[in-house]
């Protein structure tokens, strides 16, 4: 009754646990078996036609074990029939373990990773469930090609994290290895206090290593509240003018659109912590319990620097717009990210995605000189050399980076290769 196992992500509740076995349906009329401790079992009822088929749609199940017979049963009812199965093979000894040990040499993100320079996409897609457009802090309606950023202490991965632009707001996804029990939510920011996610971001010029105007730091607070994971973002601008009152300082409804009151006043986030209007958080713990998951929305009208009102094309359930919204500059800007990771009873640690020489938690304090790269460019020379797909890169001709992935100074020969189905390459 078990079958092969792949790839999925629609379960819809725990049918039940019995002697180690945990049952789980899926919305495609099929369930899924893993053992307690993680071994992917396969599934059950997957075929199409037949007796091991749930016909049309499955609406819910039972996995228990009999106390007279001591068989384990799944009881489930599907739009032809009411279903009575027992489940075999995988209990006790008929599954046999070898004891051992694997060492990894470090755990690695789950997508390509970037080093330096950060392709913060312009990326919108429906939503799932209905169109509801919520942060969920689930990843599957994020696009396989989005750039992962990989934080690391040492050799140890903290963290990774991932930005991309949709209708008006910096979308933000962070998986967060923290083991230490999530504190309540502060009322504040509580930076260098509480645990969190924070990024940097300003203007590529000047080179500076002070804050200047556009500078910016977004730190998402997280802890506990009534016993549940939640988070909130906050915005500090150490160098710039107050933000005036703004209609694109709201939250998004299911369709895109702005939903809520817009701020009146002013909002001066110079010397204090300021809470983003508009800016949505959803998280929960990671359920291997070593950390846990987050998505943030943030409005971008808080970056008035570096973004300006342009058509945007807004997917969503049963609708496609284009529509004016804020969006970022076609230039580059500097970026650095981080996470915080708690160490005790308000004491944290911050790891940053880049080294930048902050080692105490002055708020104020910026130096986007050691920041990385959002977008940056490389303009490309081409020139006749021996294989007609190759070409020719200079260092010198590096824009808005350091050298990047380039290996030295001079000039060297790359050939183009494909990376993404969009046309992307390296």
């Amino acid at each position: 009754m078990v079958g092969n196992h792949r790839e999925n992500f629609l379960f819809q509740h725990i049918a039940g646990v019995a002697d180690g076995v945990i049952v789980v349906p899926d919305v495609e009329s099929k369930f899924w078996a893993y053992t307690t401790d993680g071994l992917a079992l396969g599934n059950i009822m997957s075929d199409q036609v037949g007796p091991n088929a749930a016909y049309v749609e499955l609406f819910n199940g039972l996995f228990y074990k009999d106390r007279a017979s001591g068989k384990h049963l799944l009881v489930f009812s599907t739009t032809e029939d009411a279903r009575l199965v027992e489940i075999s093979g995988v209990f006790g000894k008929d599954i046999q373990r070898r004891q051992g040990k694997l060492t990894l040499a470090v755990p690695q993100p789950c997508a390509t990773e970037t080093t330096r320079n950060y392709t913060l996409r312009y990326q919108t897609w429906p939503r799932f469930l209905g169109g509801n457009n919520i942060c969920d802090a689930y990843d599957w309606e994020w696009a396989p090609g989005t750039d992962i950023a990989a934080i690391r202490e040492g050799g140890r991965l903290a963290g990774e994290v991932r930005l991309r632009r949709d209708a008006g707001q910096l979308c933000v996804f962070a998986s967060v290895l923290d083991p230490t029990p999530l504190p309540e939510l502060a009322a504040v920011a509580a930076y260098g206090k509480a645990p969190g996610v924070e990024i940097l971001i300003g203007p590529s010029a000047p080179e500076r290593t002070v804050p200047g105007a556009g500078d910016t730091r977004i730190f998402v607070v997280v802890g506990l509240t009534g016993g549940k994971p939640v988070g909130r973002a906050y915005l500090l601008r150490p160098a710039s003018e107050p933000l005036p009152a703004n209609p694109q300082l709201r939250g998004l409804g299911s369709r895109g659109e702005f939903v809520g009151k817009a701020e009146q006043g002013a909002l001066d986030c110079r010397r204090e912590w300021v809470q983003i209007p508009g800016a949505a958080v959803g998280m929960f713990a990671r359920y291997d319990g070593v950390g846990y998951r987050l998505e943030a929305e943030i409005p971008l009208a808080v970056l008035p620097e570096m973004v300006a009102e342009k058509p945007v094309q807004i997917v969503r359930f049963n609708s496609d717009i284009v529509e004016p919204r804020y969006d970022l500059l076609d230039t580059s800007c500097r970026l650095n990210l981080a996470v915080h990771l708690a160490t005790g009873a308000g004491a944290v640690q911050r790891v940053a995605w880049i080294p930048d020489g902050q080692k105490d938690f002055d708020p104020l304090a910026m130096n986007p000189a050691t920041w990385g790269w959002a977008n940056a460019g490389v303009r490309i020379d081409w020139s006749p050399v021996d294989r007609p797909a190759s070409l020719a890169v200079a260092i010198s001709n590096a824009v808005g980076t350091t050298a990047l992935d380039l290996p030295g100074a001079g000039t060297f020969q790359y050939w183009l290769a494909p990376l993404y189905a969009d046309g992307e390459g390296q």
